[in-house]
């Protein structure tokens, strides 16, 4: 579904204010659950927004240009980030996304990501959830599942801070 559970989404508003990027791509942006929550709730600027998302009708039925300054319609993991804000973002959100590919796909996007930005937030769900298509949508079928220590050794020592929920985990990764 083009949205996310709730939890720890106040996690993510506080890296963002210490992080204060100037340029944000947030990765397979569904209903636009980040932009709009920092937009909502952070107290800096926001910045210029690139979405990412992979099913085109949800830019329009979630109305993405009112929350992105920039839009994308495309896969992730086929994306040319060196594309995207000149090839370097301050800030990279990969929120509920990664399960909706391979492990393999989800490691090459992270090594990917990496290389254009100096931040990384990701977030992906800590239980293993079964989601088929939805509505015709076959990027919201879960692929893979992470698990909270396995993704604290794929961000290695850039990892600032992770945050394991009952249902979520939050990472935070630096460029050191």
């Amino acid at each position: 579904m083009p949205t996310s559970d709730g939890e720890n989404k106040d996690v993510v508003v506080k890296w963002f204010e210490q992080i204060k990027p100037k340029k944000t791509v947030d990765i397979g942006a569904g209903e636009g659950t980040y932009a709009k929550l920092i937009k909502d709730f952070s107290s800096i600027d926001s910045g210029f927004w690139t979405a990412i998302e992979a099913w085109a009708p949800y830019a329009t039925e979630y109305k993405l240009i009112e929350h992105y300054d920039n839009i994308v319609i495309g896969d992730a993991c086929y994306i040319d980030y060196r594309k995207i804000n000149e090839g370097h973002s301050d800030l990279v959100i990969a929120g509920d996304v990664l399960e909706h590919m391979t492990k393999n796909e989800s490691k090459e996007l992270i090594k990917e990501l990496m290389e254009h930005s100096d931040n990384l937030i990701i977030s992906v769900p800590l239980l293993h959830l079964d989601q088929d298509a939805y509505k015709g949508n076959w990027f919201e079928t879960h692929l893979d599942h992470w698990h909270f220590d396995e993704m604290k050794l794929e961000l290695g020592s850039g990892l600032v801070e992770a945050i394991e929920g009952p249902t979520l985990g939050y990472f935070w990764w630096r460029k050191n």
